[in-house]
């Protein structure tokens, strides 16, 4: 699967969630409420001697809101839905950051 068709099946994936605002790949946008998948840069995947190779995929999710418990909430639910998940054969997502403020300055 490519990276691209993952974050496709991703999105499509989360959708289902039913969040305050609808997710957008590559980003927040400039509304007061967004919700985006960004990719973010990542290690070379492992070769096998059958040919095959193992890829991992990284990205971040971004939640905007003007009440910080309602993107704090989602990003949580986010997560909690996404932990061990499946959306492709031979491929399991792992939630290592735990959701988290983030602050303009």
């Amino acid at each position: 699967m490519t990276s691209v068709a993952f974050y496709q099946l991703l999105n499509k994936s989360l959708t289902s969630l039913n969040l305050f605002a609808p997710l957008r790949l590559g980003g927040t946008d400039l509304g007061e409420r967004s919700i985006g998948i960004i990719p973010l840069p990542r290690a070379p995947g492992s070769r096998y001697a059958d040919g095959s190779r193992m890829a991992s995929l990284a990205f971040d999710v971004q939640c905007k809101s003007p009440q910080q418990a309602e993107a704090f909430a989602a990003c949580e639910r986010i997560a909690d839905y996404l932990e061990g998940k499946s959306l492709a054969e031979n491929s399991v997502i792992e939630v290592y950051t735990e959701p988290h403020f983030a602050y303009r300055t």
